[in-house]
């Protein structure tokens, strides 16, 4: 007989999620124009009182509907122009950022909200069930795996009429 000399594999180390995430991430490059333009509304919005050439209120009387520079008649003091109270365009704009971005956040907010009380309203009676089953099991002590099991499908049957 032969003495063989058993290999020791070492595991490779897991990855790290964040890692993982970005190189998956940094594959797609429209991802990556999406993250560069959350990013730019974001530092807009940061920074908007250090980046508007105007206050978005302040109204000019001098200056009504104004065209951008490019155009005859524009000014390089309102890049974009002037609306019809003579409040600077761009200024308004940069500003605006903020409530975009605070509407966004409430909208992604308010459906995560909806989607857990939906999803407590239709797995309540389900949870509820299961709950009692694992209660009653435990007194006895054991776990009914397959009467939980029957007692869930029971439940959903009842909860959506079928």
């Amino acid at each position: 007989m032969s003495n063989s000399i058993a290999a020791t594999v070492t595991p490779a180390a897991p990855a790290q999620p964040l890692r993982e995430f970005w190189s998956y991430f940094n594959a797609n490059r429209g991802a990556l124009a999406g993250l560069l333009i959350v990013l730019l509304v974001l530092l807009t919005a940061l920074f908007a009182p250090l980046l508007a050439p105007h206050a978005p209120e302040l109204t000019n009387n001098t200056v009504f509907l104004k065209p951008p520079f490019w155009q005859a008649g524009g000014s390089i003091s309102y890049p974009l122009g002037t609306d019809a109270i003579g409040r600077d365009i761009l200024s308004r704009l940069i500003y605006g950022a903020r409530l975009s971005l605070v509407i966004g956040l409430a909208v992604v907010a308010l459906s995560g909200l909806a989607q857990f009380v939906l999803r407590v309203h239709h797995e309540g009676p389900v949870l509820r069930h299961r709950f009692a089953q694992r209660a009653a099991g435990n007194q006895q002590g054991t776990q009914p795996l397959e009467a939980g099991r029957d007692a869930h499908r029971i439940a959903i049957a009842e909860h959506t009429g079928g």
